[in-house]
């Protein structure tokens, strides 16, 4: 049986490259987001090759993350794996300049509704004994970034999360990981330079050049699958090299 795989975030960006990719290696899809219309309109598209379930969903209100879960879990009965990838970047200022609005909204997007999809879903991995779960972190998760401090914060988080999860579904035979994007050429990542007071050529890469989302989707899929069988509790970039410069 082919697995089934949850997608928060799918709507657009690398979620939706993830979605696409998933669903040409034929795995059931669970797609999820807030964004109604991209949501829809991947849907549209991947319907014809696969099976998929959409909701509609405010990843930081536990009811509805419980809910899409039973949803997933009675629809296709069970979850194989799971790619946390919704999140968000902070309003671009200093941290004395962002409000207490602005810090607990991006950390409740990007760290919240992991620890709540985590919440939801391990229960039902550990009685299964199987299940992989990735978490679309950032390279910010390792580094400050100027002027996206209340965003490295959360990316930091995440990453906590993921281990700690890790740490607890090992024994149950379910793995944990996250990739930590770099420069991919998305509409956060133009909107988070668009605020920076410069802007590296190629993204400030060592390879010269953006990386797609289609390739962040590749590495999640990797660890998603069971070519990734004996990885778990470890981070993976996906930054061009970026981290190192």
């Amino acid at each position: 049986m082919n697995p089934v795989c949850l997608i928060t975030g799918a709507a657009g960006g690398i979620g939706a490259a993830t979605a696409r990719l998933l669903a040409s290696r034929g795995a059931r899809l669970v797609v999820a987001d807030r964004d109604a219309e991209g949501l829809a309109a991947v849907a549209a598209e991947l319907s014809p090759r696969t099976e998929v379930l959409a909701r509609i969903i405010d990843l930081t209100v536990e009811a509805e993350v419980d809910a899409l879960v039973e949803a997933a879990v009675t629809t296709f009965g069970g979850l194989d794996q799971v790619s946390l990838t919704a999140g968000m970047e902070s309003p671009h200022g200093t941290l004395e300049e962002l409000s207490l609005a602005d810090y607990e909204r991006v950390m409740a997007v990007n760290a919240t509704s992991a620890f709540l999809c985590l919440k939801a879903v391990l229960p039902h991995m550990k009685r299964a004994g199987r299940g992989s779960i990735v978490s679309t972190a950032s390279i910010a998760g390792l580094a400050a970034v100027p002027g996206q401090g209340v965003y490295s914060a959360a990316k930091h988080a995440m990453i906590g999360l993921t281990r700690a999860a890790a740490v607890e579904a090992g024994a149950f035979g379910v793995r944990v990981n996250a990739v930590l994007p770099g420069p991919i050429d998305t509409g956060m990542v133009t909107r988070i330079r668009a605020g920076s007071a410069s802007t590296p050529v190629g993204g400030g890469t060592l390879l010269g050049r953006m990386g797609t989302p289609a390739e962040a989707a590749a590495v999640i899929a990797f660890l998603l699958s069971d070519g990734a069988a004996f990885v778990t509790n470890s981070y993976w970039t996906a930054d061009g090299g970026r981290h190192q410069i």
